[in-house]
């Protein structure tokens, strides 16, 4: 394998990609990782960007072993969730891959010649790569913003926050992605949920009251009303006997 090509970046996180259990779909993402342009490049009089490369859908099917139709699906895919932009031509396709700089740094990295780590490398640099790979996570979609957008439902997202807020949490996002990261938050949102219900079944059980409490009033108020009728008539009663 020739190792002079440099190499991209592919966080543990992919494994939670909403692809990554669709083979085809990942397949053909991870290949459009590999072909894309790390640098601004011509080709016949058009500047094929970083992060693009000129492909069609027979070149991609022969590269992935798929079909036709099995590549366009894979393709519609990724366009869905907003992975990459395909623009066509009668001749070509130009392939974007969104975010591409998540998976490939700037600067031309190389992978050493062979599986050894240089000499020349530290121990403190080595440690610090080592943690980056343990930390770092990757956002698949460029129409979320933050990892938690591309996790959690609205509803989710706010459960944490109230969570947050009443346990006076200062720092909420990156308290949230450690979250994420060791998967804790499903065990909070669940018991969120839990409380929510509870909260609304008591909400529930005092206004049940207050109406019963309405009626025991107007049941009242009734009856002084039907005592009142009576007194008076009672009333009227002797007035007409004392008359007689």
């Amino acid at each position: 394998m020739d190792l002079s090509k440099g190499y991209l970046r592919l966080f543990r996180k992919f494994e939670d990609w909403e692809w990554y259990a669709k083979p085809n779909t990942k397949a053909v993402f991870i290949h459009c990782l590999i072909k894309a342009n790390n640098e601004d490049k011509q080709w016949q009089g058009i500047v094929i960007k970083r992060g693009q490369f000129v492909t069609s859908l027979e070149t991609l099917a022969i590269a992935n072993g798929l079909t036709i139709r099995q590549t366009r699906t894979a393709l519609n895919d990724l366009q869905k969730t907003n992975e990459i932009d395909k623009q066509t031509t009668n001749r070509y396709s130009i392939i974007t891959v969104k975010n591409y700089n998540l998976y490939q740094t700037n600067d031309k990295q190389k992978m050493p010649s062979n599986d050894k780590q240089t000499t020349s490398e530290t121990t403190s640099k080595r440690q610090q790569r080592i943690n980056n790979s343990n930390t770092s996570y990757i956002n698949i979609s460029s129409s979320s913003s933050s990892l938690e957008e591309k996790f959690l439902t609205e509803e989710e997202e706010e459960l944490l926050k109230k969570h947050s807020k009443r346990n006076k949490i200062k720092y909420f996002k990156p308290w949230l992605r450690k979250l994420l990261e060791n998967g804790d938050y499903k065990e909070i949102i669940k018991q969120e949920k839990l409380l929510q219900e509870q909260l609304q079944q008591k909400k529930k059980e005092q206004q049940q009251t207050e109406e019963e409490r309405e009626l025991t009033e107007e049941e009242q108020k009734q009856q002084e009303k039907e005592i009142q009728e009576i007194q008076k008539k009672i009333k009227e009663n002797l007035k007409r006997r004392r008359q007689i």
